[in-house]
């Protein structure tokens, strides 16, 4: 069931990592047959203690963090101004109805660009690649590469490269909710030594990417270490484990950790 997207005003900021959220609705009343307005209050965690009295925020609905706080602020309202931004939007294929009413709603909500796609019918997925990555890619100005780390991309792209060694062999829904986050890494003249985790939302998509007796952690562990290997020229030496964190996606500061902000 998709989640609910709210946008609206905070109005108290006080308890820690808590804010509350007035939410405004207009609507049509059938018997008064006028528009009239509802509001209602959301109690939303706030991992910074980001937000004051009066910020417009959007907000989305998650796991319970207590009895009372079952929304929190959307990630895409932590992320600095002058980070580039796509909203990809998978699994339309399943949406047989009011596709077009439901990607009205979605505009609505965000100022960014928003793709609709779908993986397993490939479909949106030419508009995301031309007119979306590679277009984002093309206007980069070659006066930000004095704040290009080469080291720090270097790793995000290795990381990347053993996700999608976990994309290949994996179904349902690991590949979505996997990230790999690399805690050690020692680059020497003939060997570059890495040790890195891998992160799932739930405890049973670990067990499924351990497997049995560890074969399937064996398998994307010796097929990452051959695909790097290839692409470096060198030899690498790779140690992986499983963690579970649960919310991974909606959390900024494991997302910065990950260099996916």
């Amino acid at each position: 069931m998709p989640k609910k997207v709210l946008k609206g005003i905070v109005i108290s900021n006080k308890p820690n990592k808590t804010i509350t959220v007035q939410v405004e609705r207009k609507y049509s009343h059938p018997i008064l047959k006028k528009v009239v307005k509802k509001r209602k209050k959301y109690n939303v965690h706030d991992e910074n203690n980001k937000y004051k009295n009066g910020d417009k925020v959007t907000i989305i609905e998650c796991k319970p963090h207590s009895k009372t706080k079952k929304f929190e602020q959307s990630i895409l309202d932590m992320i600095d101004t002058n980070t580039k931004v796509m909203i990809v939007i998978n699994k339309i294929d399943l949406l047989d109805q009011n596709i077009q009413e439901y990607k009205k709603y979605i505009k609505t909500l965000f100022d960014k660009k928003i793709f609709f796609i779908s993986l397993k019918s490939k479909i949106g997925l030419d508009d995301l690649i031309y007119d979306g990555i590679k277009q984002e890619l093309s206007i980069i100005k070659t006066a930000d590469t004095n704040k290009f780390n080469i080291r720090k991309n270097e790793l995000i792209a290795i990381q990347e490269l053993i996700r999608g060694i976990i994309v290949n062999n994996t179904t349902q829904e690991i590949p979505y909710d996997s990230v790999v986050k690399i805690n050690k890494s020692i680059n020497q003249k003939l060997i570059h030594k890495i040790e890195a985790s891998i992160f799932v939302e739930k405890i049973n998509q670990r067990k499924i990417l351990i497997g049995n007796n560890g074969n399937m952690i064996k398998l994307i562990g010796s097929k990452s270490r051959q695909l790097l290997e290839k692409k470096y020229n060198k030899k690498f030496y790779l140690k992986l484990d499983v963690c579970v964190k649960k919310g991974w996606k909606n959390n900024f500061s494991f997302l910065q950790e990950v260099g996916y902000l």
